[in-house]
C-alpha cells in the first residue's frame, strides 16, 4: 500500500484497532479504563499496536498534550452529549446514532494523527514483546494525572489487555512484566 493510498479512513493501525477491538473482552477492558480511570482508548490502541511492531513510545512527546486537549474539547463532549439522550423514542434513537457516528469520526480523525506521527511519538525496538506493549501502556496510565482506579485493578486491567494483544506470548513471559520502576510515586488510587 502506497503512503497515498492511507488517509483517516483506510491505514494500518485504524485497521489493527479495528480488528481488535472487536474481541469483546477487548471493548469491555477498554471502556471500563475510559470511563473508571479517565484513559485514552486510542492511545490505548496506540499503545498495543506500537507494541505489536516492537516500537516504544515516548511519553514526552508534544503531540500527546495536543491529543488530551483534543478529547477534552470535541470527542468528551460528544460523548457526554450522546450519552445523555435518552434511547427511548425512536426519534431520540436516530440522534444518538448521529451522534455516534459524529464521536467515531472524531475518533478517526485522532488516530489518523497518531498513524502520521507514529515515527516521531515512538523508537523502534528490536522484538514486539509483551514487555514494549506493557511499557507503552504504563505511559498511558502515567499520563492521567488522577486515576481513580485501584492501582492493582488498573494494572491487572493494562496485563489482560497485553495478553489479548500478545495471544502467543508465555505465560511466564506474561507474569514477568514488571511495573515497580515505573509506578513508584504514582498518585493513582491506593490499592
Amino acid at each position: 500500500m502506497t503512503d497515498q493510498s492511507l488517509n483517516a479512513f483506510n491505514h494500518p493501525f485504524w485497521r489493527f484497532s479495528l480488528a481488535f477491538y472487536e474481541e469483546e473482552r477487548v471493548q469491555e477492558i477498554c471502556l471500563r479504563l475510559q470511563d473508571e480511570a479517565g484513559l485514552d482508548v486510542n492511545r490505548l490502541l496506540f499503545a498495543c499496536w506500537l507494541g505489536t511492531l516492537g516500537r516504544r513510545t515516548l511519553p514526552e512527546h508534544p503531540l500527546w498534550r495536543n491529543l488530551e486537549v483534543w478529547q477534552q474539547e470535541i470527542i468528551q463532549p460528544l460523548r457526554q452529549l450522546r450519552r445523555a439522550q435518552p434511547k427511548e423514542r425512536e426519534g431520540q434513537r436516530r440522534l444518538r446514532r448521529m451522534m455516534q457516528e459524529t464521536e467515531l469520526k472524531a475518533e478517526q480523525c485522532e488516530q489518523w494523527w497518531l498513524f502520521q506521527a507514529r515515527e516521531a511519538v515512538s523508537q523502534a525496538r528490536l522484538l514486539a514483546t509483551p514487555q514494549v506493549t506493557w511499557d507503552n501502556l504504563l505511559d498511558v496510565a502515567l499520563a492521567v494525572p488522577r486515576l481513580k482506579l485501584p492501582r492493582a485493578e488498573l494494572l491487572e486491567l493494562l496485563r489482560e489487555l497485553v495478553a489479548l494483544n500478545h495471544p502467543d506470548a508465555e505465560p511466564a513471559e506474561l507474569e514477568r512484566l514488571s511495573d515497580s520502576h515505573r509506578f513508584f510515586g504514582w498518585s493513582g488510587a491506593s490499592g
